[in-house]
């Protein structure tokens, strides 16, 4: 397993579940975590409630989170991720928070989110950083419920 680094050099490392407590509820936001998300989170099929934001982590967002069915809500801002968001997103049907603004993540927003967005009005709260004309997220259709703006850390409801 990766380590995951955090001030002073401790880290997060070994049984990566052993903050998952019994509601399905993985809660490590509000800390320094660095480096990327550890692969092992993607195995956790019991996780429903993934709250990472206010760290610093980076890199992608693995297609893997596809494998987590039971999720409902995905917290990761705040943070440095990049890349595209996984279309495995939009195979989550419980998800009804997404929350990826005020990262680094880029390019649109999943079609099947949004088709699940405009359908079934699922996800119910979905953040990314779709506002102005250098947005690194593009959503379409009212695909998101909020665009956010990076630079100057204010998300506008659309």
């Amino acid at each position: 397993m990766k380590n995951v680094n955090f001030d002073y050099s401790y880290q997060l490392n070994n049984q990566v579940s052993c903050g998952l407590n019994p509601s399905g509820e993985f809660q490590i936001n509000n800390n320094k975590f660095s480096g990327q998300l550890p692969e092992e989170i993607y195995n956790i099929i019991s996780l429903k409630y993934l709250y990472l934001h206010n760290n610093m982590f980076t890199g992608p967002l693995l297609s893997d989170v596809g494998k987590l069915k039971l999720l409902e809500k995905l917290v990761l801002n705040n943070n440095e991720f990049s890349g595209p968001l996984p279309s495995e997103l939009g195979t989550l049907n419980h998800l009804d928070t997404l929350w990826v603004h005020f990262n680094k993540f880029e390019g649109a927003m999943p079609e099947s989110i949004c088709k699940r967005r405009l359908s079934e009005n699922e996800p119910e709260s979905v953040y990314a950083d779709c506002f102005g004309k250098d947005a690194a997220v593009t959503c379409n259709g009212g695909c998101c419920t909020h665009c956010c703006h990076n630079q100057i850390f204010y998300c506008f409801e659309t």
